[in-house]
C-alpha cells in the first residue's frame, strides 16, 4: 500500500525537474532493445503498456502487457484486455511518417526561436548579496534583547527573500536547458527524413525518445503519436 507521505520534499518540485531534464539531455543508453519503439508503445483500449513479441524469423508483433501475467503491475493498468496482436511495422510506419513530417520546426512563420534573457547573473549577485545582509542580521541578532524581537522578523523576510531568488534560478536553469533541448531538436529535424537509413539502430532509438512521447495503437488499427512537445519550439 502506497500513502501520501506528511513529511517535507527533500528538494523542490523545480529542482526535480530540472533533474529530470538533464538527465534526458545526458542519456543516451536505452538498454539493450534494438526495437525502435520500445517502451513508447501504449494500448489504445486499457492504457497499458504494450511490448514487442517476436513472431517468426524476422517478423514481430505489438501486443498489450495486460494479456500477461509475467508482465510487471506497472507496465498494465487491467488483468485482460480484449486489443489485438499487431504486425509492428503499423505502429513503426506511422511513428516514422509522423516524424518525418515535422519539417514545419524550420519553418519561420510557424517558429520563433526561443528567447532566453539572461537574468542568471543578476539573480546570483542578488542572492549573494542577500546571504550577505541574512549574516550580518545574525551578527547583530546575538546582542539583541529577547523583549526587542524586531531583528528576528527581518531574518525570517530575508530568508524568504534568499528563497525566492533560489527559485528564480531554478527556474531560468530549466529554461535553459529546455530551450537547449529545443535547439537540439531543430537542428536534426532538418534533414532527417534523407539521413535516417544511414543511422545506426541505437541513433535512431535516441532520436524518436527525443521526438516521440507514445505511440497509441487501438485493436481498429489507428494509431495516435503523441510529441515530446516541450521538446519543440512554438
Amino acid at each position: 500500500k502506497i500513502s501520501k507521505g506528511k513529511h517535507e520534499a527533500i528538494i523542490s518540485e523545480e529542482t526535480f525537474n530540472k533533474a529530470q531534464l538533464e538527465k534526458q539531455l545526458r542519456s543516451k543508453d536505452y538498454g539493450k532493445s534494438q526495437y525502435l519503439l520500445s517502451g513508447l508503445c501504449i494500448c489504445g483500449e486499457c492504457g497499458s503498456h504494450m511490448r514487442y513479441q517476436k513472431w517468426g524469423r524476422d517478423k514481430c508483433k505489438i501486443v498489450c502487457h495486460a494479456n500477461y501475467k509475467s508482465s510487471k503491475d506497472y507496465l498494465k493498468k487491467t488483468d485482460k484486455c480484449d486489443n489485438i496482436k499487431f504486425d509492428s511495422s503499423l505502429i513503426e510506419n506511422e511513428v516514422l511518417k509522423a516524424v518525418f513530417s515535422l519539417n514545419y520546426v524550420n519553418n519561420p512563420d510557424n517558429v520563433k526561436a526561443a528567447q532566453i534573457i539572461d537574468y542568471k547573473e543578476k539573480y546570483e549577485k542578488d542572492l549573494q548579496k542577500a546571504k550577505n545582509q541574512l549574516s550580518r542580521l545574525y551578527d547583530l541578532y546575538e546582542n539583541e534583547t529577547e523583549e526587542d524581537g524586531i531583528l528576528k522578523g527581518k531574518i525570517n523576510a530575508k530568508k524568504e527573500e534568499i528563497k525566492s531568488i533560489e527559485e528564480k534560478i531554478s527556474s531560468y536553469e530549466l529554461l535553459e536547458l529546455r530551450t537547449k533541448r529545443q535547439n537540439n531538436t531543430v537542428q536534426y529535424v532538418k534533414n532527417l527524413k534523407n539521413t535516417w537509413k544511414d543511422l545506426s539502430d541505437t541513433e535512431k532509438q535516441s532520436i524518436i525518445r527525443d521526438l516521440i512521447k507514445s505511440g497509441v495503437l487501438s485493436k481498429n488499427g489507428d494509431v495516435e503519436v503523441h510529441l515530446n512537445e516541450e521538446n519543440f519550439i512554438r
